[in-house]
């Protein structure tokens, strides 16, 4: 697989994915502050949803986040924000979604036979699958003080008992979405018909999953205890560390992809045929 993935160039082609992921982060970002413009949230509500941001990001990478979202506004450039933000964001979103797939083609050894067109349309629903479960995801994380209050509530849980039960719903619950987005990527991102590949939990999500926590964790480690980005790169730190750490969630993905598609070529080479299809 390691020779494989060599061959494919799958660090370059993160770097395009990474390059493609940021593009579509900013825009969100700017839909986010219009939205909450619009919201009128409170300050003590609008701190703790800045704060429950870095429990998902970087420190470096929750800054640039936190100084949009605590940037001032008024209510008129709310909602400039948010339907110009909307829609850049819609566009820019595609365009990673895009570069995922012809990232996927690669890793499965497809052709990429699909148009400009039909490549964009087809990106349609995976960026809602990844509306969907990746919010899921995320929501489960930053939501973990209302999980808490819930669980004793509903169980009887004793103190002890329910830090332990809701971080196992937290991030259990959101492990296994991630796991299942990946799965819907190198399920439906591809050029081919992907019929032996159904799978609901891949090999390659679950190795992509767990390769991407462990990155983020050593790099967030990195960065706590010996970074000095700050220094090096001034006010662009933040985004140079945004760039860093999207680019090793995209080597995670195609490194479960290069993964399924090894075991793919096992099978084949076993049996003389691809594989069955799997639950």
């Amino acid at each position: 697989m390691v020779l494989q993935s060599a061959r494919d160039r799958i660090t370059a082609v993160a770097a395009g994915l990474a390059f493609h992921g940021f593009l579509a982060l900013l825009p969100i970002l700017v839909a986010a502050v219009g939205l909450l413009s619009l919201i009128g949230l409170s300050p003590h509500a609008l701190h703790r949803l800045v704060h429950d941001t870095s429990v998902l990001l970087p420190s470096q990478m929750a800054n640039l986040v936190n100084a949009q979202l605590t940037r001032p506004g008024h209510r008129g450039a709310g909602l400039v924000e948010l339907l110009a933000g909307s829609a850049v964001a819609l566009w820019s979103s595609i365009e990673a979604i895009s570069a995922l797939e012809i990232a996927l083609d690669v890793a499965y050894e497809l052709p990429t036979d699909r148009n400009f067109l039909t490549r964009r349309l087809r990106a349609l629903p995976l960026l809602g699958i990844t509306v969907i479960l990746g919010g899921s995801a995320s929501i489960l994380i930053v939501l973990g003080t209302p999980i808490r209050h819930l669980l004793p509530a509903s169980f009887g849980l004793l103190a002890p008992e329910y830090e332990v039960v809701s971080g196992i719903v937290r991030y259990g619950g959101a492990l296994l979405a991630l796991m299942v987005l990946l799965s819907a990527y190198y399920r439906f991102g591809t050029s081919g018909t992907g019929e032996n590949r159904y799978e609901w939990l891949s090999p390659g999500a679950v190795l992509a999953a767990l390769c991407w926590v462990g990155a983020a964790a050593a790099f967030a480690f990195y960065l706590d205890r010996f970074g000095h980005e700050q220094a090096s790169y001034g006010a662009l730190a933040g985004a140079a560390v945004t760039l860093l750490w999207l680019y090793l969630t995209a080597i995670a993905v195609l490194l479960g992809a290069e993964f399924n598609r090894e075991l793919e070529r096992t099978e084949e080479r076993r049996h003389g045929a691809p594989p069955p299809a799997r639950w």
